[in-house]
């Protein structure tokens, strides 16, 4: 008889099924080993003796905008495919809806009570990933910053393992925004997001204070950054109405509106230190991961420039080091910039489902597969997931 661990006898399907023959009124020859066995195991059950694996990895994701837990539906199921015992998925739920309109901060601080009420109910785990769509990625950086003991080297007692963001805008979008805006428009933003559009249009800074997007690019919030074992962003090179790629992958030189990411997109796909995963998907003949570009960790510290704040942040974050993951999806373009949700194959709920048609949501699903393996560590050279079924070619120049 082989009884699967669990706490309580229904986690055990064969021995459940030996307790319904013992209540039948069919007596079986075997029915006296049958009982043994039913009275050996259930006290071992019922007090924990025998128990489930438990999980010693704890996945986080956080939704963006006026999102919800399901959004991230599709990488969760990927993530219980591929471990599921070994891996606590966690999709956030503390700041669903309109909650998303009351500022970054205050998203991260929810964020990371959540995360650090999963560490005291779950004594096994051991590292901590967190996973941030869009807004999320920013709660995440928040949140990280929050828990990290610099002392222990630790955030909320867990090893942090990887960090990723998929569609972030980290350098905010008031050089962002997919055509460019005046100034004088920055100010309806309140009208759209609250005060969460207010941090992103970097209209915070007041007091001689740094907006909270700069202030979150260096110090204890960069240092927390660092910490993890590995960093990742997705971005959309072309397409992405909501976060263009500048913000996206946190580059700032030759990028600004997102209808104006074509063209820098065919000088960005000969970066030095990038591997070209699919030259199709990178022309728009596909749909997927394009290109990896590798941004090895450093010392630099920025200063403004002539207010160019993005700029100071794009060093300063990307001093922290990243694996910068470029998709593209072929049924996205400057025209039709639907490309945002197909990156994170946005789920919804009710109704609302009927936006993942008309965004053709579902594209997305292997980039999150792809994902998924990076965080498990289901790869081919440390780079590649080995789901990507694309032929990678040697890098466009050697790294230092």
């Amino acid at each position: 008889l082989s009884v699967s661990p669990g706490p309580n006898v229904s986690r055990s399907p064969r021995l459940a099924r030996c307790q319904q023959r013992l209540a039948s009124e069919t007596v079986h020859a075997d029915w006296w080993v049958l009982k043994w066995l039913s009275l050996a195991f259930s006290p071992l059950l019922a007090l924990g003796i025998i128990t489930a694996p438990a999980p010693s990895k704890l996945v986080v994701l956080q939704h963006g905008l006026y999102g919800s837990a399901t959004n991230l539906r599709v990488l969760e199921d990927a993530l219980q495919a591929l471990a599921p015992t070994d891996v606590l998925v966690y999709a956030a739920r503390a700041s669903e809806g309109t909650l998303t309109r009351d500022g970054i901060s205050r998203g991260g601080v929810r964020l990371a009570h959540e995360i650090e009420a999963l560490a005291q109910c779950h004594a096994s785990l051991c590292s901590l990933c967190i996973v941030g769509n869009s807004l999320g990625g920013l709660y995440a950086r928040y949140a990280a910053a929050t828990l990290f003991d610099e002392e222990a080297g630790t955030m909320a007692g867990l090893i942090p393992d990887a960090f990723i963001t998929i569609g972030c805008p980290h350098l905010g979008v008031r050089r962002f925004t997919f055509a460019p805006l005046p100034a004088l428009l920055h100010r309806l933003g309140g009208l759209v997001a609250g005060r969460t559009a207010n941090e992103l249009l970097l209209r915070d800074g007041r007091d001689r204070q740094q907006p909270l997007l700069l202030q979150m690019s260096g110090g204890r919030f960069a240092r927390a950054l660092s910490a993890f074992r590995r960093r990742r962003l997705y971005a959309n090179l072309v397409g992405d109405f909501m976060v263009p790629f500048g913000t996206a992958a946190i580059e700032a030189d030759a990028w600004g509106a997102g209808i104006g990411d074509e063209r820098a997109a065919k000088q960005f796909i000969h970066r030095p230190c990038s591997v070209t995963v699919d030259t199709g998907i990178l022309g728009g003949r596909g749909s997927g991961v394009g290109m990896l570009l590798d941004v090895a960790p450093s010392s630099s510290i920025a200063t403004p420039q002539n207010g160019d704040l993005e700029g100071v942040m794009a060093v300063q974050l990307n001093s922290c080091g990243w694996t910068k993951v470029v998709c593209r999806f072929q049924g996205a373009s400057t025209w039709m910039p639907m490309a945002h949700n197909k990156l994170a194959a946005l789920r919804r709920e009710g109704w609302r489902r009927v936006f993942e048609w008309i965004e053709q949501a579902h594209e997305g699903a292997p980039v999150m597969q792809h994902l998924a393996n990076f965080i498990i560590g289901v790869e081919l050279d440390g780079v590649h997931g080995r789901d990507s079924q694309v032929h990678v070619t040697e890098p466009n120049q050697a790294c230092p």
